[in-house]
């Protein structure tokens, strides 16, 4: 049993990390792109840089003061409580962990990413069993602080320490 993605055609889901790096696309350049000149890499730069600075005055237009600002969903203190309460249990967890694609992708990417993670302060969010802060450590984290709301953030101390 897998878990379903929250958006569709999600690319680091896609991504085949056992795949031969060497045979991947950012590893070796089509032939199209390898066939081009110093000129042509040039314009192509030249028009990705227009088009970014439209595409930053088209946000910036969007979010002009004078239009109406969205309004804040409100969520009620029992919607929250409703929320954390289904982490309260520990199957859930363990549900989330015996999900072995979900976490060896989790850990591929962490471990095999060292220079995002090597020397920074990491804070691990919902950290639940903190498996993925464990990550973050082994990774070369300099400092890992998990915060949970549950009461499982008890267990991960267990774990952890």
């Amino acid at each position: 049993m897998y878990l379903k993605p929250v958006v569709d055609g999600d690319a680091l889901l896609q991504y085949d990390f056992d795949g031969d790096e060497e045979s991947s696309d950012r590893a070796s350049p089509s032939k199209q792109t390898r066939d081009l000149s110093v000129e042509e890499y040039e314009q192509a730069l030249s028009q990705a840089l227009s088009e970014l600075a439209s595409m930053r005055l088209a946000v910036r237009e969007l979010f002009k003061e004078d239009q109406a600002v969205p309004t804040k969903r409100v969520v009620t203190s029992e919607q929250e409580d409703g929320y954390f309460s289904t982490y309260t249990h520990f199957s859930i967890h363990e549900e989330m962990l015996k999900d072995e694609v979900r976490t060896d992708a989790y850990h591929r990417f962490i471990t095999q990413n060292p220079s995002i993670f090597k020397d920074k302060v990491v804070l691990d969010v919902g950290c639940g069993t903190a498996i993925l802060s464990m990550f973050a450590a082994q990774a070369g984290a300099k400092r890992v602080i998990g915060v949970d709301q549950s009461n499982v953030i008890y267990k991960a101390m267990d774990i952890v320490m």
